[in-house]
């Protein structure tokens, strides 16, 4: 993995476009894992909000909650109850 991020820095070094296009797509990829993940995390019901957030590799569980709401349009608290009950919650 080390030599993999290396060489990755190294050839961001030497082509920086084709690099940031590498990185974008990088981050969506990751981004769209994680919200999958958290859907799953949040219908299981197991774990805490917070636990979830580590899980997923934030470093701060607001941040997972932030990102949650950009990626459904409502707090995973909200997704939670909603998939607990069946019902949808009150409008956000």
């Amino acid at each position: 993995m080390c030599r993999t991020s290396k060489a990755w820095r190294a050839s961001c070094l030497s082509a920086p476009a084709r690099c940031s296009a590498g990185w974008v797509r990088f981050t969506s990829l990751l981004d769209e894992a994680r919200r999958e993940m958290a859907q799953r995390y949040l219908s299981a019901g197991r774990a805490s909000l917070t636990e979830i957030a580590y899980l997923l590799g934030f470093a701060e569980p607001n941040s997972f909650f932030r990102s949650f709401k950009r990626w459904t349009g409502k707090p995973p608290a909200d997704f939670r109850q909603e998939r607990s009950t069946g019902a949808p919650g009150p409008p956000s």
